[in-house]
């Protein structure tokens, strides 16, 4: 198969996986979300609009000058990564997307995946942009030297990762902590990578 047909028929399937995908599971309206899921869409929101405004064009035109080293296509599609309050965000954002822009969870965008792979992101990009309480051990453990918790306190990170070829990742993860029904943050870019 031609490469262009190939990137057709992958970004073809994709729009109709993330339309089965909505058809089957719609995107929660702001009304049915907590306080606490509230603010978590509205700072994705506010960072998703942040990359897409201040870094994408910088990162893709890094991309563009690597492109032949890494095997990979020009103007790829844009993969954007969150749970439900981010999922919220987005589809605010982007009323409507473009027709090379896609958001959804990323269990979603992984079974996808299985079907069609683009392991060298040869077609796509991906920013993630997500709440989570599941720290990994090690961050786990970094938190916990740096900032004891309370009783009924609990960690969360919030993850921002921008995949744009093999070996051209970017992330961070934002140190925050639940107490009561107050989210604050202990610590910007707490742990950070780039590969």
């Amino acid at each position: 198969m031609p490469e262009n047909t190939a990137r057709t028929a992958w970004e073809t399937a994709l729009a109709e996986h993330v339309a089965r995908e909505y058809a089957a599971n719609p995107i929660p309206t702001h009304h049915t979300l907590s306080p606490i899921e509230t603010f978590q869409g509205q700072t994705i929101g506010h960072t998703v609009v942040a990359w897409w405004n201040r870094y994408r064009y910088p990162l893709l035109e890094e991309r563009e000058v690597l492109r032949e080293s890494f095997g990979i296509e020009s103007d790829p599609a844009m993969i954007l990564l969150s749970e439900g309050p981010g999922l919220v965000a987005l589809n605010t954002i982007f009323k409507k997307p473009s027709p090379n822009t896609f958001f959804l969870t990323p269990e979603s965008f992984d079974s996808f995946l299985e079907d069609h792979p683009d392991e060298t992101h040869r077609w796509h990009v991906v920013f993630l942009c997500a709440f989570t309480p599941d720290l990994e051990p090690r961050v786990l453990s970094l938190a916990e030297a740096k900032y004891p918790l309370a009783e009924r306190e609990q960690y969360w990170v919030h993850h921002e990762t921008t995949a744009l070829a093999p070996l051209f990742v970017r992330g961070c993860q934002h140190l925050w902590k639940l107490s009561g029904e107050e989210m604050i943050l202990l610590e910007e870019a707490f742990y950070t990578w780039i590969s």
